[in-house]
């Protein structure tokens, strides 16, 4: 509750930035929980992308590996 006192400014940001994100997946027809996993999941696993893909306006969902909670923390631990 203090930083939403000390810096309004980045705090409406933070809770405005997941709300722009669930918004334009609305607006272009996607599954924003699908879209965002597979945003992070390419991330993580460093697969080449432009990163326009990345928007939801221009997004195409890829097929990548389906990973457990185990292998996560693996290639976290491993990219720290």
């Amino acid at each position: 509750m203090k930083n939403y006192i000390l810096d309004p400014l980045s705090a409406a940001v933070n809770v405005l930035f997941p709300a722009s994100v669930t918004e334009s997946c609305s607006l272009n027809g996607i599954n924003p929980e699908s879209y965002l996993e597979d945003v992070f999941r390419s991330i993580l696993l460093g697969t080449e992308r432009d990163k326009r893909d990345f928007l939801p306006c221009y997004y195409q969902a890829h097929e990548l590996p389906k990973m457990n909670a185990l292998e996560v923390a693996k290639l976290l631990s491993t990219a720290a």
